[in-house]
């Protein structure tokens, strides 16, 4: 049995004997779905598989269990998000690209950041870590940029290390601690601990030079 419809059969609804099918293949318009909510359910209708709202949110589902949501603001992942690309060569892929667009870019624009979330002991969620990225000069061919490491200590997102482009230097804000060594600023002096912990140190003191 086969159902045709439009002219010349533009659109067919049939059945080959193993699957069934809705079939525009032989028209030169478009398939077109209209509806104000789309609902994918398994074959037992005991499972979502996917739910398109109309002005809203796309759902897609695995197992029954929700996995990817778009948002106003972008998209949510539910678990384990994985990049796969299967080149044989020597080109630098997977590649993760975080491309902010601007049609004004600015010196001192932050175009992107990663925050590694969780939660605290009273269930408020806490960025524990940042890393941002700040352009410091948008000029053609010129362009300077640096990168920023922040890490939550004492209740506070405090910056750990900067990496400027512009300076051509990395900057320490805390403790560098180095495999058998622990190397420590204190203002312009540089602390060299050792490989054991104890009131003998190493001290470096810089002070401002004269010629």
């Amino acid at each position: 049995e086969e159902i045709k419809i439009g002219t010349d059969g533009d659109l067919r609804i049939y059945h080959n004997g193993s699957n069934s099918y809705i079939d525009e293949g032989s028209g030169t318009g478009a398939f077109i779905f209209k509806s104000n909510i789309f609902s994918f359910r398994n074959a037992a209708d005991t499972a979502q598989m996917a739910i398109f709202n109309q002005g809203g949110n796309v759902r897609l589902f695995h197992a029954g269990a929700e996995k990817f949501q778009t948002l106003s603001t972008g998209a949510k992942v539910f678990g384990d998000f994985t990049i796969v690309n299967s080149d044989d060569d020597a080109n630098a892929n997977p590649s993760l690209i975080i491309d902010r667009g601007s049609s004004s870019p600015a010196d001192n624009d932050d175009i992107g950041e990663i925050l590694f979330r969780g939660r605290d002991s009273g269930g408020s969620g806490v960025d524990y870590v940042q890393l941002v990225t700040d352009v410091t000069d948008v000029s053609d061919t010129t362009e300077d940029a640096q990168f920023l490491i922040k890490v939550m200590q004492g209740g506070t997102l405090s910056q750990f290390a900067s990496f400027n482009g512009g300076a051509a230097q990395i900057y320490f804000s805390k403790l560098l601690n180095m495999q058998g060594n622990n190397i420590f600023g204190v203002g312009s002096q540089i602390n060299f601990e050792g490989s054991t912990a104890n009131d003998f140190e190493t001290n470096l003191n810089v002070t401002d030079p004269t010629a």
